[in-house]
C-alpha cells in the first residue's frame, strides 16, 4: 500500500526545478517556466531561506534525474535502439542533458521524439508533461471556473446561452437517482455515465444497451438490467455524483474515419492581442474500436486541422516512432485531406461559448459532430498539450500560443 506521504513526496520530486531556475533561459518557453517555478514552487517555502531550498534542490535532483532516465529506458530505450539505432548509453546520456538543462522530463525525451534530429534542435521550445496546467492555474485564479468544473452546471449554462450540447437524461447523487427534463426512464440505447466533477477518464463509463433491458459494461462482462443500474448507481453515489447521457454517434461524413468509438475535435480557443476569442489549434482525434474515450494511451490517432479551412492533415499515433498516416491504419479510410462539416459553425460554437464563459484567457473544448449538428461535450481551463505538440517539429514554443500566454501573465 503506497501511502500519502510517499506520494506526495514523489509528487514533490518530479517538479523539482533545480538548475532551471537560475541557469540562462533561451527561449521564451524557457522562460515562462522559471518564471512558473520560482513563483509557484521553488520560493514557495517562505520559513526556508532561497539559497538552501537551491542546494538541497540541486544535490536531490542529481540522484533523481538518473532515477527517472533509468526508469525510462528501461521502458522505451531498447524500442528506440532497434528502430533508431541509438544506443542505450547515448540515450542515458541525453536523458540526463534534457532533464537538468532543458526542463524535459525523461518520460517526456521519449513522448516528443527527442532522439530525432529535427525534434531535438527545438527541445527547448516544448511545454510538456505537467508543466502547462501548472501555468494555467494561477492564471484563472481569478475567475469562477465552476461552470467548467462542474458537468451540471455546463450543461444548464450550455441550454441557456443556446450552445448545442448533449442532453443529460439523468443525475445520481447522495443515494438518489433523478431523472432530467423529458425523461422518466433510461431509454434502451448506449448510454454515458460521467462523475460529475471528474476530469479526463476519470469516473467515464459506458454502457452498451444489449436488449431485453440489459445493459453490459464495455470492455466487460458486466451485465445488468435496467432496476439494477440504476441502483448500483444510486450506491456509489453516496461518494460520488454522476450524470447520465445517451451515447453519440459520429456525422455520416466522417463516419468512415471512425474505429467504432466517437470521434471528437480538441479546439483551444484564447484571447488574442486585440482582445477577442480566436480559435487558436484544433485536433481531431480518433478512438480506437474497443476505447470508450479518444486516448492516444489507448493506441488512439490524432490529427491536426488545417484552422481555416477546416481540412485533417496526416494522423499521428501513440507509437515510439511516430509515423504519420495519410490513411486510417485500423481500417483504410483516408485521412488527410477530408473535410470536416461545417466547420465554421464548430469555431464559432466553441467561441461563443468562451465569450459567456467568462475572460478567461485559454480553453480547451471538446466537441463533436452528429448528424444534429456540432455539439461541445466540455471545456477544460486546464489543458494539456502534450498531444497538441507531437506533430514532428510542431512545439508550441513555436506558436502564436506562447506570446498570447505571455501576455496573459503579465
Amino acid at each position: 500500500m503506497v501511502s500519502k506521504l510517499h506520494l506526495k513526496l514523489k509528487g514533490f520530486l518530479n517538479k523539482l526545478p533545480l538548475f532551471y531556475s537560475f541557469m540562462p533561459q533561451e527561449t521564451e518557453a524557457q522562460k515562462l517556466v522559471k518564471k512558473y517555478y520560482n513563483k509557484n514552487l521553488l520560493f514557495n517555502y517562505p520559513l526556508i531561506p532561497k539559497y538552501m531550498i537551491l542546494i538541497v534542490s540541486i544535490i536531490v535532483w542529481l540522484f533523481w534525474s538518473v532515477n527517472l532516465s533509468i526508469k525510462h529506458l528501461k521502458k522505451k530505450g531498447k524500442e528506440v535502439k532497434e528502430k533508431f539505432g541509438i544506443s542505450l548509453l547515448k540515450q542515458f546520456i541525453e536523458l540526463l542533458y534534457y532533464s537538468n538543462f532543458h526542463l524535459i522530463k525523461p518520460r517526456s525525451y521519449y513522448y516528443f521524439s527527442l532522439f530525432k534530429k529535427e525534434n531535438k534542435k527545438n527541445a527547448s521550445y516544448y511545454l510538456t508533461d505537467r508543466l502547462p496546467p501548472g501555468l494555467f492555474n494561477p492564471l484563472n485564479r481569478s475567475y469562477d471556473l465552476s461552470i467548467l468544473n462542474d458537468k451540471l452546471k455546463f450543461f444548464e449554462f450550455c441550454n441557456k446561452h443556446q450552445i448545442p450540447t448533449p442532453p443529460v437524461i439523468a443525475v445520481s447523487s447522495k443515494g438518489k437517482f433523478n431523472y432530467r427534463d423529458n425523461f422518466d426512464d433510461l431509454p434502451k440505447s448506449d448510454l454515458i455515465f460521467k462523475l460529475r466533477n471528474g476530469s479526463a477518464t476519470r469516473g467515464f463509463m459506458r454502457w452498451e444497451y444489449t436488449g431485453n433491458d440489459f445493459y453490459k459494461l464495455t470492455n466487460t462482462d458486466n451485465f445488468f438490467l435496467t432496476k439494477d443500474l440504476i441502483d448500483y448507481f444510486i450506491k456509489i453515489s453516496q461518494r460520488y455524483d454522476y450524470i447520465v447521457q445517451p451515447r453519440l454517434y459520429d456525422h455520416d461524413a466522417i463516419k468512415e474515419l471512425s474505429n467504432g468509438a466517437l470521434s471528437t475535435i480538441r479546439m483551444i480557443t484564447a484571447i488574442n492581442r486585440e482582445n477577442k476569442i480566436i480559435e487558436l489549434c484544433s485536433m481531431f482525434n480518433i478512438p480506437t474500436v474497443d476505447s470508450a474515450l479518444n486516448n492516444l494511451k489507448d493506441g488512439g490517432i490524432a490529427c491536426p486541422v488545417d484552422s481555416e479551412k477546416g481540412i485533417l492533415k496526416e494522423g499521428i499515433t501513440s507509437e515510439i516512432a511516430r509515423p504519420l498516416y495519410e490513411i486510417n491504419p485500423f481500417n483504410g479510410a483516408k485521412l488527410k485531406g477530408k473535410k470536416l462539416p461545417d466547420w465554421d459553425k464548430c469555431k464559432n460554437i466553441a467561441i461563443n461559448a468562451h465569450s459567456k464563459v467568462g475572460k478567461i484567457p485559454f480553453i480547451g473544448w471538446d466537441i463533436c459532430i452528429t448528424n444534429k449538428g456540432w455539439m461541445i461535450l466540455e471545456g477544460n481551463h486546464s489543458i494539456s498539450l502534450n498531444f497538441h505538440q507531437l506533430y514532428p517539429n510542431k512545439p508550441f514554443g513555436k506558436t502564436e500560443f506562447i506570446h498570447l500566454l505571455v501576455q496573459a501573465m503579465n
